[in-house]
């Protein structure tokens, strides 16, 4: 007993230090700023969201080069919409190819900003990403932006990301104090070792998948609580997404090669034994060595944007 014991705690602490080594680098691509877009839509642009379609423009940050954007009319107010972008906890639910989520760090600042840190699973066509992104909420400013969590290896070399929300401003439509209307935009960089498929998916796909999935969650509660007569509860957890499918840059020299990948999973899957040690490791790890260089200058960032507001 004493040997599986020495064992499982051996095998807790090299699981946790190989879930906290931290990647490659510290960002490559120019994170999103919070707030609405900068952004103008057309008469043809109004007529396509009234149709219920998914409307594509450019975003330009800071003068820079433009980025693709998308925006979309959701007949669920607000509240209900980002009841459904943060409730993490469900996404493997209601977000396809998401197999596994869970934060592990949240911290909230007085103003209700959130810092969130998150593992998110994904596997597209049989190709697994495993990352950990860095989100942080923006609740005065109706935005959540994210970056990687770069304290801990992801298999994506780089990911930046974005949502906006506001009460829809198109005064036509029936009841539109019960209409949103969301703008998101997200970049990756993928390692080359990425099939052809995947790497075609995300760059076509996937972005209208993450529209299709928060308009069918965000309606269908919405419509039932309308029936029921419930309103909403307080929300379970918080998240954001990784993919968005806008943008992508090869980037192998960074990348994570993919058995690493799987044997995380396997970690997770076959160390039943060590559950207790390697919770306890993990924990100790993550307000120890997780407090590292990265998270301590994102940290102190977003803490000094919280504390200007």
């Amino acid at each position: 007993m004493r040997c599986l014991l020495l064992l499982a705690l051996g095998l807790a602490a090299v699981a946790a230090r190989k879930e906290l080594t931290p990647h490659p680098h510290q960002g490559l691509s120019d994170p999103y700023p919070p707030g609405k877009p900068e952004t103008e839509l057309a008469s043809k642009d109004i007529q396509l969201l009234r149709d219920g379609k998914l409307v594509q423009q450019s975003f330009k940050k800071g003068g820079g080069a433009g980025r693709a954007l998308a925006v979309q009319d959701l007949h669920a107010p607000p509240d209900y919409v980002w009841d459904r972008i943060l409730d993490f906890g469900n996404y493997p639910k209601m977000v396809p190819k998401v197999v596994k989520c869970n934060n592990y760090e949240v911290e909230t600042f007085r103003n209700g900003t959130e810092a969130i840190k998150t593992r998110m699973v994904m596997n597209v066509f049989g190709a697994k990403f495993d990352n950990h992104i860095y989100h942080t909420y923006f609740k005065s400013l109706s935005s959540l932006t994210w970056t990687l969590d770069y304290a801990r290896r992801s298999t994506l070399d780089d990911s930046v990301g974005y949502w906006y929300v506001e009460p829809c401003p198109d005064k036509s439509k029936q009841d539109v104090q019960e209409w949103s209307r969301v703008y998101y935009s997200c970049m990756l960089r993928v390692p080359k070792w990425v099939p052809g498929i995947v790497v075609n998916f995300l760059e076509k796909k996937a972005v209208s998948e993450a529209n299709m999935w928060l308009k069918r969650e965000a309606e269908a509660k919405f419509a039932k609580d309308k029936v029921s007569g419930q309103q909403l509860g307080k929300r379970g957890g918080t998240g954001g997404g990784v993919f968005g499918g806008f943008s992508l840059k090869g980037a192998g020299q960074h990348a994570a090669a993919p058995a690493a990948v799987e044997e995380e999973e396997d970690e997770d899957e076959e160390f039943t034994i060590a559950g207790t040690a390697l919770g306890v490791a993990r924990k100790a790890a993550t307000f120890g060595v997780g407090y590292g260089a990265g998270w301590f200058m994102h940290a102190r960032a977003v803490r000094r944007r919280s504390e200007e507001e």
